[in-house]
């Protein structure tokens, strides 16, 4: 017969497993996801042989809610189009300089910045493209009055995080003329349904939970972060998908959704490589495909009628 240590110990085993599930759960994860929010920045490298060769100008601007952003304007002879760089979620312009290359010596600007949260810029709460829709608008605001001449044309490329601000911005504000949204997901409650869906019952309401840490840590409604009501709002200006086939923190599905969603003219390319990162594994594809999207735009916009931006949205 079993002594009364052994039975206890037995009935400790049984429950051990059940509590450290349910703290992984409940408590390890939405700390894991307020560790996100609340972010340690990493910095930008110092001056690297990378990027040496760029005429880089050191910029900075102020967003609507007071936060100072640190930027990169890279400048092209005689060229009046630039392009606005959006980084992803944990990046800084300094890992993410390679999107530059695409337009160096193409003929068109570029400017690239930390979201608030990220490398120089200040802040350390990141809300994945929810509040960095006003770092957006704040460096269209800086091209238009910082660089007119050279920003008569302002088209914009985001990625991940990058490409949800960008597109929530380009939303209501249309002197974004057209957008390229690299691995942009739905929303943020698509993405939940579309990792934990597959767990009946359980999956949904943990989803749910989840996003309600997210918002409490963020001080704002997840559920507003939703890039498909913003790119149906965008036509008649165009809008370029990019997804990579292999990406598993954002599914290809969203590329289908957002392309359903979105009016004509638009494009897409499902290309080769992981999660943000289609352009290093095919640059000279993603090249192409980019600044031939750029080139059409530039030759139809002037059949369109020029619009300013509608009132800012309230963060």
């Amino acid at each position: 017969m079993a002594s009364a240590r052994e039975k206890r110990l037995a009935v400790l085993t049984r429950i051990i497993s059940p509590i450290r599930f349910c703290l992984v759960l409940f408590v390890f994860v939405p700390l894991v996801l307020g560790s996100l929010v609340h972010r340690i920045k990493i910095g930008n490298p110092p001056a690297s042989e990378e990027y040496a060769y760029m005429p880089i100008e050191e910029v900075c601007f102020t967003t609507e809610d007071g936060l100072m952003l640190s930027g990169w304007f890279v400048p092209e002879n005689n060229s009046d189009s630039t392009v606005l760089i959006c980084h992803g979620l944990g990046a800084n312009k300094g890992n993410f300089v390679e999107f530059v290359n695409l337009f160096l010596g193409r003929g068109y600007n570029s400017l690239i910045f930390d979201f608030r949260g990220h490398g120089d810029s200040d802040g350390h709460t990141c809300t994945f493209g929810l509040f960095e829709t006003a770092d957006v608008r704040a460096a269209v605001d800086w091209l238009k009055q910082q660089r007119p001449e050279q920003s008569k044309h302002v088209f914009g490329l985001g990625s991940s995080m990058g490409a949800m601000a960008l597109v929530r911005t380009a939303a209501s504000d249309q002197r974004i003329e057209a957008v390229v949204l690299d691995s942009c997901f739905v929303s943020a409650a698509a993405l939940a349904r579309q990792h934990l869906g597959r767990i009946p019952i359980v999956g949904p309401a943990y989803g749910s939970l989840l996003l309600l840490s997210i918002s409490v840590h963020a001080g704002a409604s997840i559920w507003d972060l939703n890039a498909g009501d913003a790119i149906a709002q965008i036509s008649p200006r165009p809008v370029l998908l990019i997804h990579g086939q292999d990406d598993f923190v954002i599914p290809p599905a969203n590329l289908s959704i957002l392309y359903n969603a979105a009016a004509e003219p638009k494009d897409k390319w499902l290309g080769p490589g992981p999660h943000s990162n289609i352009m290093t594994t095919d640059f000279e594809g993603y090249q192409a495909r980019v600044l031939e999207f750029f080139k059409r735009t530039l030759a139809t916009t002037s059949e369109r009628p020029v619009q300013m931006a509608r009132p800012h949205e309230s963060l």
